[in-house]
């Protein structure tokens, strides 16, 4: 009989979960229901690379295994935004961007791991405003399953840290909560738009 440790198994867990929330999501842009903002899944990229590394590095342990399976898919969502043609950019998205962008070398010239974490977090939240600003008028150009996915592989990545420090979870929480707070938006907005 194999055994493996109960962090390894919850992070097992985490990275199945996410695999399986992009499953709905690459459905949906293959049959174009779906239709990711650009930006978002740009910033997630760079954010969640970066947050990887340092969580690993912090302690974090097996709790960075399901961030780094998910860099993978997020960098194909990005292509397939970016290579779509389709776009939905206003200006408010622009200033997102820019000032994600504008604070993201900040991280490089801090020499504290939480301080960048917590510039990291903060760029991370920012990059849900565009996919926020799309679904208030479209709520049905985002998948709530994977959103909820992604939402129970945070609960599931948290449990899987073998350091439990605010270094460690600061984005995992921030994550997890703008996660299910997509999924909350995205039920009330159908919810409205469905009643008008």
């Amino acid at each position: 009989m194999i055994h493996t440790d109960p962090k390894t198994t919850l992070a097992f867990i985490s990275s199945v979960l996410l695999v399986l929330g992009f499953g709905p999501y690459f459905r949906g842009m293959l049959k174009r229901n779906t239709e990711p903002h650009e930006f978002t899944w740009f910033l997630f990229l760079l954010t969640q690379g970066t947050a990887t590394t340092i969580l690993w590095e912090s302690g974090g342990g097996k709790g960075a295994l399901s961030l780094a399976v998910s860099c993978l898919f997020t960098a194909i969502v990005f292509g397939f935004s970016f290579l779509d043609g389709k776009r939905n950019i206003t200006r408010s998205d622009i200033a997102c961007l820019a000032i994600a962008l504008a604070a993201f070398p900040l991280w490089l010239v801090l020499k504290q791991p939480l301080a960048a974490t917590l510039v990291l977090t903060s760029i991370d939240l920012l990059a849900y405003v565009p996919t926020f600003r799309k679904s208030f008028s479209d709520p049905w150009s985002e998948e709530v399953l994977t959103w909820t996915l992604f939402f129970a592989g945070d609960v599931f990545a948290i449990a899987a840290l073998e350091q439990y420090t605010l270094l460690t979870m600061v984005y995992l929480v921030s994550v997890m909560s703008a996660n299910i707070a997509v999924v909350l938006f995205l039920l009330l907005r159908r919810h409205i738009c469905c009643k008008n």
